[in-house]
């Protein structure tokens, strides 16, 4: 948000007619009002707090009903179209899937989850695995696409365990961005984002679509080079992932950094597709 003089003067303005407001106010009315406060500010702590300790909670009943091998728990918590993606860029159906878990299972992991960005009745999870394989142990970020259903239930439609390599016949096309974004094309880069889109920026900060673009002159100064990994689509949503190196001026030169982006598109009615979640692999 960019604050002018006018702008300024009224917050201050606001600020001093509070501050007479509370001071001339009854001891009783002032107490009441800093209890609703504080009780409004602890409400949203608790919630959040909640709702990390029950995706945590969500994340550690999973790694139990993994570890136990229970392949019908585990398929459930799958839609009928899903497509889970497998080491050697091999794209697996439910069926197939399903098929693979008494193998999977053997291997015994658990999760910690990152993040979980929900638009509509899609969201993109981003998890932490850590695996005992034989007597080493390993640890891979996942990424999943779930879609909500009508019990209000959330299901995996696209499972991404930890691919770090292209899937063959399955790979996107960053091209176009790649030439919007060096050219500075901030109207162009911002129209293939739908209006309810969530950007990732470090620190784990969120954007809506107007700070995205707000932001985006900034961004651009450092020049982009895309190499796509792979794109798989379900339906109407898609889970898409490349790999990007950035060359960033600074005051030392140019600094080269490479990333992995991860970002859910969806389709539209008239068939183009538009970012709805990116998170282009800030820390």
């Amino acid at each position: 948000m960019t604050f002018t003089k006018d702008s300024c003067l009224n917050v201050i303005h606001a600020l001093l007619i509070c501050s007479i407001a509370a001071a001339s106010a009854p001891a009783g009315a002032q107490s009441d009002d800093a209890r609703k406060a504080s009780g409004s500010a602890e409400a949203k702590r608790q919630a959040v707090t909640q709702s990390d300790a029950e995706r945590k909670a969500r994340y550690e009943e999973y790694s139990k009903t993994w570890n136990s091998g229970n392949v019908e728990a585990l398929a459930a918590g799958y839609t009928l179209d899903s497509i889970t993606l497998q080491w050697g860029g091999q794209v697996l159906s439910l069926e197939e899937f399903k098929k693979r878990l008494p193998a999977l299972t053997k291997i015994k992991t658990s999760g910690t989850p990152i993040y979980r960005i929900e638009v509509g009745d899609y969201a993109l999870g981003h998890s932490r695995w850590v695996s005992q394989v034989g007597d080493s142990t390993r640890t891979t970020e996942s990424y999943g696409v779930f879609r909500r259903q009508p019990d209000g239930r959330w299901l995996v439609v696209i499972d991404d365990p930890g691919i770090k390599e292209p899937v063959p016949t399955h790979l996107g096309d960053v091209s176009e961005y790649e030439r919007l974004w060096n050219a500075g094309d901030v109207d162009a880069i911002a129209a293939m984002y739908s209006y309810d889109s969530v950007t990732l920026q470090p620190g784990g900060k969120r954007l809506n679509r107007q700070e995205f673009k707000a932001l985006l002159p900034q961004l651009m100064k450092a020049k982009v080079q895309g190499q796509p990994i792979y794109r798989i689509e379900v339906g109407d949503i898609a889970l898409e992932q490349s790999r990007w190196t950035s060359r960033i001026p600074g005051e030392k030169g140019v600094e080269t950094v490479v990333t992995d982006s991860y970002v859910m598109s969806r389709r539209q009615p008239d068939g183009s597709w538009l970012i709805v979640v990116d998170d282009p692999g800030l820390e």
